[in-house]
């Protein structure tokens, strides 16, 4: 669910790394890993074996230290285009998205908070959603988007830059991809990949085929396809129809069927494993809180009788 996140391993994997081999991915459940609090963030060794951190911001100026440069064979014509449109993407774009997730209440309850919410424990599956939504909330006030109309149309605008910078090429600067493709790439894959009952943004990238054929492209390619956010969902990855109309009515049904899912799963019909662990965890936790608090109860209950016992003995 983290477009940065995505952005790194992308840009990785599009400089020959391996994963596990030359780099691994962690998760973390830690709400203070980095000093900003937020994903991702890079170790590195140096040739002194000690270790360095890269905050987020400074995660593929690392990259390009270690001398994987995306970009090194570009003109400066070139890279200033990409700093452009890189802009484009993780402003505009990222605004859409993050209204598309956390402001709308169908997506944040049906989908965002569930799956955020099983993967971390209790009691951080309560507050951790909660906190990142208000950080959200503020971060769209401060930018005057809290209304869909305007934060949708960024999206919408951003999308058709998009698709017009594209074209016909497999990447946005010929055969290779550079720093512009894994931002690219990051992003509207979180916009394809995450089923919600509401999917402007997914309507608005299926009529730029173009977009879609580029992010399914490297999916396949550099990380041997790519499962949605919630597999159970969502069908497994098709190359899209080169007719537009029967692409259109082939994901008019995949939405359908992911629609019904998601609501069978809500209503706890048909939940995915990760849902029935969370669900087990949060009725286990329940369970001892109580059991704790009736033990509790009886000790002070046992105590207190023993004192005035005691009391009235010795009276």
């Amino acid at each position: 669910m983290d477009a940065a996140s995505s952005k790194a391993v992308a840009w990785m994997r599009f400089s020959g790394l391996r994963e596990g081999v030359d780099f691994m991915v962690e998760s973390c459940g830690r709400l203070h890993a980095s000093v900003s609090g937020e994903l991702p963030m890079l170790q590195t060794t140096n040739v002194a074996g000690s270790r360095q951190l890269a905050e987020p911001h400074a995660v593929c100026q690392a990259l390009v230290a270690l001398g994987h440069d995306l970009d090194a064979r570009l003109s400066a014509e070139q890279k200033a285009e990409s700093l452009a449109f890189t802009a484009l993407i993780e402003e505009r774009l990222h605004i859409a998205l993050l209204y598309s997730w956390w402001e709308e209440e169908t997506n944040y309850d049906t989908v965002v908070r569930p799956v955020l919410g099983a993967s971390l424990p209790i009691p951080l599956c309560f507050y951790v959603p909660w906190m990142l939504r208000r950080r959200v909330h503020s971060q769209l006030a401060r930018r005057r988007v809290l209304d869909a109309a305007a934060a949708y149309a960024y999206g919408d605008a951003a999308l058709s830059a998009l698709s017009v910078r594209l074209g016909n090429r497999p990447f946005f600067h010929g055969d290779a991809p550079t720093s512009l493709d894994a931002s690219a790439f990051a992003y509207l894959s979180a916009v394809l990949r995450c089923p919600l009952p509401k999917d402007h943004l997914r309507a608005a990238m299926r009529t730029h085929l173009n977009l879609v054929v580029f992010c399914e492209r490297i999916a396949e390619k550099y990380f041997e396809g790519s499962a949605p956010l919630l597999p159970a969902v969502v069908p497994a990855v098709r190359t899209p129809s080169t007719n537009a109309r029967e692409y259109a009515e082939q994901q008019a049904a995949d939405d359908a069927a992911a629609a019904q899912a998601a609501g069978a799963s809500m209503t706890g019909k048909h939940r995915t494993p990760e849902q029935q662990r969370f669900r087990r965890r949060s009725r286990n936790a329940v369970l001892t809180t109580v059991g704790a608090a009736v033990a509790y109860a009886l000790a002070v209950d046992t105590f207190g009788r023993e004192r005035e016992q005691a009391s009235s003995d010795d009276e």
